[in-house]
């Protein structure tokens, strides 16, 4: 041994999160339009043009980016956005808002690793 140390690197997140405006709570505009938009994926519109329709960029920015950088392939991008779209209507708020929600309560997966979700969603 050389007396370095064995230990990884510090990981840290990607997509720099101050780039984006991160107010947990909707505009006016982006309730309004989740709330005309998300019922009509239960009437048989296709999800890429409930996508298209909703036009709420400040939502759809940071999950474009990140899927950009882990390089998913563009066919499953509407699927992914139209998931969390989905999930901020049923919610009430934006994604930037759901560390709230997911509070300090361990992840079953993280046990052994003794995380929190917030810290495996790479929020902390």
């Amino acid at each position: 041994m050389t007396g370095t140390s064995c230990t990884p690197p510090v990981w840290v997140w990607p997509v720099r999160l101050e780039d984006y405006d991160r107010d947990p709570e909707f505009k006016a505009s982006e309730a309004e339009a989740l709330k005309v938009h998300a019922s009509s994926l239960g009437s048989g519109v296709l999800p890429s043009e409930v996508v298209e329709r909703c036009r709420v960029p400040r939502l759809l920015k940071p999950i474009e980016d990140v899927c950009a950088h882990i390089e998913l392939q563009k066919k499953y991008w509407v699927n992914t956005k139209i998931l969390m779209l989905g999930d901020m209507a049923a919610r009430g708020r934006s994604f930037w808002g759901w560390r709230e929600i997911l509070g300090e309560h361990k992840n079953p997966d993280a046990r052994r690793h003794g995380r929190t979700r917030k810290e495996l969603l790479g929020l902390e």
